[in-house]
Order: structure tokens, then C-alpha cells, then sequence
């Protein structure tokens, strides 16, 4: 093997050979002359530099093509004949944080496994390189982290148990390619257009500072047509910079230099780029980066939409204004403009039909992108079973919300009033044995199981942080077992407690999302109540041991199954400190802000600041439903493949 090709980094993933044959592992520590690797084997291998290989660099050559067992075995030492879903699930995500891309279609251990580097993706090596040396220039430097590395929003201090990251595994088998910015079809067409423009001509202040530019002049030319009673019908990236828009009442405008908190993280183009490669409207352009154009180019069907946007009266005008400085507009011509360019008018026949192809009906395009429409037309067929897609009473229901802050529907919880997350998975929830939902089923149950622990944990927090260091058993036994009406519950051992609550999951959710912070107890009851009822239910244990076995919260409940002889007060104290530890956990590993701490039976504050939400997780429902209200989606557009 030969590791001169990319240098050996602390975090690689890299291939060598071992006593049993080859395997897999990631660098831990580099001396002089010997490196220590961590196989995913679980041993440690202190070896020399020239026998080892960056995966990255393996799948080039020879290791393209094998098959998936063959792949499981080098990672993991185990070959197995049946490949075990979850097991599967493992080796992917390790390939995919790696920067390497597969064949989604492989599913069974005999199957072919096709790998290939991901060309988005750089080693740690060269994300060293480029920051450190701006080879390119600095347009495209400044751009190169944002298209290399995965889009996360801002860290949240709504996460203390660090169950997010599953909830959005959950939320790429339902909708992949969706975001909880992607809520508006007409920037699809915007962007297409953007990036035809922009790549087509030269810019002395650079193709991106245009971009921006356009965008700011799009936002402005639709808030002035929509006007102060317009401002929840055309909701956009920047929506709450409306009022202040409008407020000015001159005749003339230029464009302004900020709607957008942040614009370089939070406009159109860094949160829609990476649906716009799902659609099959962009592919990576490493030569137009080089070139300092943006680093996408359109494919036929981007064509398409790009050309879509052009026909439109005013959009010439609108890129000749995005490429002067301190021009103005008058406000009547940009009203028009507005009129013409709105989102809510991309429900044409044509339109339509382009924007299906790719969010819908991808055929003839790559497999990742014939992959993800799959799943997003499965998703679509089922809602549309259950009557939940197209119907006066779902579409009267909320429409994303917008935070300025971030330019977009950012919250990672609903609010307290069901939205669509909410009103779809409780839904699914109770028809869970009905055939061919699976992912809804495995998401409502994550989402139900991961509000009964936060509300234990938000009751806890919100106890220490209004009254301080608080002995557990003391105070589960002064207020929160004192204050409740249902005695017998807390007295009943573990089996026998779910027979005395006899509210259903449904109305336990409702009580702990309409309960304010100051009935700390009543949450904490009504969690722990919602926490035994779902798993008293064997369907769904059966579903939480198989789909969701890598989810942040099991270790806690297969420890749970330990308390079956203890009593309600007990199995409540063992939740929080369980709880507590792994908020310890999801601090170390995560560096998400630590609220508690734990010190025997106490519990104190670590660093309390701001509260914390209780609800629904994002599953992109609302973006979703803003997208089929832009296009005017029909039940014959679904069931015909969008002809």
C-alpha cells in the first residue's frame, strides 16, 4: 500500500492489512514512526505509514466494485450471509461522512457494491490546503467550504437528549432533499435561472455577489407587490424584513444591502443548493469553480426550469438592476415586477410538469436523484391514501413558519399548536398496522418516545433552573408524586402501571404540549405515563428493537426493562439521572450546550440559559404541503406521472 498519494491525517478513513485480512479504521494518533489506527473491528493497530491506504483513494483503483458483504466484513471482521438492516445502516453513514458515494439500490449481502468518491467532498488534508492557501481566489476559497460541507443549522438549545440528528435520519426516508428551508417552489426556478445567468457572463464583483444582489432585489420586488396585507401569503427567505421594507413609503429604491440575517449562510442559494442536485436540476462543476463561477452547472432538466423563469416579462430586468450599484427603481415598475416574479404563480402547465420531473418523476436521471424522487412520490402516494395531501381542511392548516434570524422555517420543534409534523405522525401513529407506511410508523413512534423523555427531562430543568440543586428522591416524592391525582399510577410496579393511566397517547401528547413551564410535575406525569404506554404496545417494541435500534435514546430504554420489580416513584428517579448522564453525553460528544449535572442523588445547574421547547421534531410536512399549494399539485398530476 501506498499513503504518498493524500497524507495521512488524525480523522482519515483509511484501509490496511491485519492478521485476518483487510481491514478498516480511522486514524487516532500520528508519531514519527508509527500511526495508531481504531478499527471498526473494535481492536487498535499501531502500523507504518506505507502500509496504509485513504479508503478514499482504494475506491479509485481497485476497490470500486465488490460486494456488500465483502465491504461489512473489511469494516467490521464479520461476514455475514443475511445483512441485517441496521447493521447496513452503519456502514453507510461511516462511507457517506467519509466522502464516499454507493449505489443505493444495494440492500442484500450478495449484492453488488458499487463506491465512488464523492467529488463534493474533501479530505481533511486538502480542507487544510485550501483554507490555508486560496489557490483559486478568494470569490471561490470563500466558497468552497459551504459546498463541501453538510448543511446543519445553528447550534440549539432545544436539544439537551441529541435526538435531532436521528429525527432528520427519519426525515431523509420521507422526504430526502427537502429541508426545513425548502418550502417555496418557486426558488428552484430563481436559482436555475441565477446560476445560467450568472455562469454565462462575466462580473467584475464576482458571479455570487450578484446572486445575492438578485436575491435582495427578488425579496424587495415581492414585498412591495404583496404589501403589508400580503405578508402570510407569499412567505419567502427574509419574509419578517417586509414590514421594514415597506415602512420607508419613498418613490424610488435602491437595492437594499441586507434583508437577510447572515446572507452568506442563510439565502436562497447555500440552503436550496443541495435540493437542487436532489431534483436533478444541479451537478457539481469543478471546472466552473476553478474558473470562479459558481461551482454548479444546470442539467437538462435545469435547463428547462432555468428557461421557465427567463420567459417571465420582468426577469432581464431584474439581473440588469442586480448588476448596477446605486441604481434605483421606482416603486410602481418593482410592483409590477413583483406581480410577475411571485412564488405563488409557478402553477402553470409547464411549470408544473418540469418541476414534477425532478421532484417526483426522475426517470432517466442519476440514482441518487432516481432514488430520492422515489421516496418523495412514495411518500406523496401515502399521504394521499390516508386523505392527509389535497383537501380544504388539511390545506386551511399553518404554513411554515419564518425566523429572521436564520431567513427561513428553522425551528427544529413545532410550536404548540399541531401543524402538519405533528397532525401527519399522530396520525400514522394510530394506524400503525396498516401496510406499507413504515417510515411514517417509524417516525411517529421515535417522535412519541422522544417527547415523553424531553418532557421528563424539560420538567427537571425547569424545577433546578426556577428553585436550584434539588435532591431527586425527595423532591419526586414532595411534588411531583404529592401534587398528582393519580396516586395509584405511582405506587403500580412498571407492568402494572400502564393498566391505571388510561389516557391515550394522543391525549398525553395534547396535555404535555398545552402544559405551560410552571407544572413541572403534571409534564413529568404525563411523560412518564406517554413513555409507559408506548412501550407497553409489543408492535411497537418490535418496531423500536428493529428500525430504530441506533437511535439516541435506546440505551436508556433497554436499561429501563431493568426496573420491572420497582415502583413508579423509583423508575422516575432512575429516568432523570439516566437522563441526566446522557445529556452529559450528548455534551461531550456533540458540544451541545450542558444545562444538568448530576452528584449522587442532586441535581444542579451546569449552565442554564434561554428555555426549552417541547413538541414535534421537523419532518418537513409544512415545506412540503407550501410546495404542492405553490404548484397547485392535483391528485391526476400524482397518480398520472405529472402528464
Amino acid at each position: 500500500m501506498d499513503g504518498d498519494n493524500n497524507t495521512i491525517e488524525i480523522g482519515e478513513l483509511v484501509r490496511f492489512e491485519a492478521e485476518y485480512g483487510p481491514r478498516a479504521g480511522i486514524v487516532l494518533q500520528i508519531n514519527p514512526s508509527k500511526i495508531l489506527i481504531k478499527g471498526f473491528d473494535t481492536n487498535e493497530y499501531w502500523l507504518e505509514k506505507e502500509n496504509l491506504e485513504l479508503y478514499i483513494d482504494f475506491i479509485e483503483g481497485e476497490g470500486r466494485a465488490r460486494k456488500l458483504k465483502t465491504v461489512y466484513e473489511e469494516f467490521f471482521g464479520v461476514r455475514y450471509n443475511r445483512m441485517p438492516s441496521k447493521n447496513l445502516e452503519t456502514l453507510l453513514n461511516i462511507l457517506q461522512k467519509h466522502g464516499i458515494s454507493y449505489n443505493p439500490d444495494a440492500k442484500r449481502a450478495d449484492d453488488p457494491f458499487r463506491m465512488h468518491r464523492n467529488k463534493a467532498y474533501l479530505t481533511n488534508t486538502e480542507r487544510t490546503k485550501y483554507s490555508a492557501k486560496p489557490i483559486l481566489g478568494d470569490e471561490i476559497s470563500r466558497l468552497l467550504p459551504k459546498w463541501i460541507e453538510p448543511e446543519e443549522l445553528p447550534s440549539s438549545s432545544r436539544d439537551p437528549l441529541g435526538l435531532q440528528a436521528f429525527a432528520m435520519h427519519l426525515a431523509d426516508k420521507l422526504l430526502p432533499g427537502m429541508t426545513v428551508f425548502t418550502s417555496r417552489a418557486g426558488y428552484f426556478f430563481f436559482l436555475s435561472w441565477a446560476l445560467k445567468s450568472l455562469n454565462e457572463t462575466h462580473s467584475d464583483t464576482g458571479q455570487y455577489d450578484v446572486l445575492k444582489r438578485l436575491e435582495r432585489a427578488l425579496v424587495l420586488c415581492e414585498s412591495l407587490y404583496h404589501g403589508k396585507d400580503g405578508l402570510k401569503d407569499c412567505i419567502h427567505l427574509g419574509n419578517r424584513s417586509k414590514m421594514r421594507l415597506l415602512a420607508n413609503g419613498v418613490g424610488n429604491v435602491e437595492i437594499p444591502d441586507k434583508i437577510l440575517k447572515r446572507q452568506d449562510a442563510t439565502g436562497c442559494y447555500n440552503l436550496y443548493k443541495n435540493s437542487m442536485i436532489s431534483l436533478g436540476f444541479w451537478e457539481e462543476d469543478e471546472e466552473a469553480a476553478i474558473k470562479g463561477l459558481l461551482p454548479y452547472r444546470l442539467t437538462k432538466l435545469g435547463e428547462k426550469i432555468a428557461d421557465l423563469f427567463e420567459k417571465r416579462n420582468y426577469s432581464s430586468e431584474l439581473l440588469r438592476w442586480a448588476k448596477e450599484k446605486e441604481t434605483k427603481r421606482s416603486v410602481i415598475h418593482l410592483e409590477n415586477w413583483g406581480e410577475d416574479l411571485c412564488f405563488l404563480t409557478y402553477g402553470s402547465i409547464g411549470e408544473k410538469k418540469t418541476f414534477l420531473e425532478g421532484f417526483l418523476f426522475a426517470k432517466g436521471h442519476s440514482d441518487r436523484v432516481v432514488y430520492d424522487a422515489n421516496l418523495r412520490l412514495k411518500t406523496l402516494i401515502a399521504l394521499d391514501y390516508e386523505d392527509l395531501l389535497i383537501g380544504d381542511s388539511i390545506n386551511e392548516m399553518q404554513a411554515p413558519v419564518t425566523d429572521e434570524a436564520y431567513g427561513a422555517a428553522v425551528s427544529e420543534l413545532e410550536d404548540k399548536e399541531p401543524g402538519y409534523n405533528q397532525f401527519f405522525l399522530v396520525h400514522y401513529f394510530d394506524n400503525r398496522k396498516k401496510k406499507n407506511i413504515e417510515p411514517f410508523v417509524d417516525a411517529a413512534i421515535y417522535e412519541i418516545l422522544g417527547l415523553s423523555l424531553n418532557a421528563i427531562f424539560a420538567g427537571v430543568f425547569y424545577h433546578v433552573k426556577n428553585s436550584g440543586r434539588t435532591n431527586i428522591p425527595k423532591w419526586i416524592a414532595k411534588d411531583v408524586v404529592a401534587g398528582s391525582r393519580n396516586i395509584d399510577f405511582w405506587d403500580a410496579k412498571l407492568e402494572e402501571a400502564v393498566k391505571i393511566s388510561r389516557e391515550s397517547e394522543r391525549k398525553l401528547i395534547s396535555i404535555i404540549l398545552s402544559l405551560d413551564t410552571s407544572s413541572q410535575s403534571g409534564v413529568i406525569e404525563a411523560g412518564l405515563m406517554l413513555l409507559m404506554r408506548v412501550l407497553s404496545d409489543e408492535f411497537n417494541r418490535q418496531v423500536l428493537n428493529s428500525h430504530l435500534a441506533e437511535c439516541a435514546f435506546q440505551d436508556i430504554l433497554e436499561d429501563l426493562t431493568t426496573q420491572k420489580e420497582k415502583n413508579m416513584r423509583q423508575v422516575l428517579e432512575f429516568l432523570i439521572k439516566a437522563l441526566i448522564l446522557h445529556h452529559r453525553g450528548v455534551f461531550e460528544r456533540k458540544h451541545k450546550e450542558r444545562w444538568l449535572d448530576i452528584d449522587g442523588d442532586e441535581v444542579y445547574a451546569f449552565e442554564i440559559s434561554g428555555d426549552m421547547a417541547l413538541g414535534f421534531h421537523s419532518y418537513r410536512f409544512p415545506q412540503l404541503m407550501s410546495i404542492i399549494r405553490d404548484i397547485e399539485l392535483s391528485r391526476e398530476d400524482l397518480h398520472n406521472g405529472g402528464q
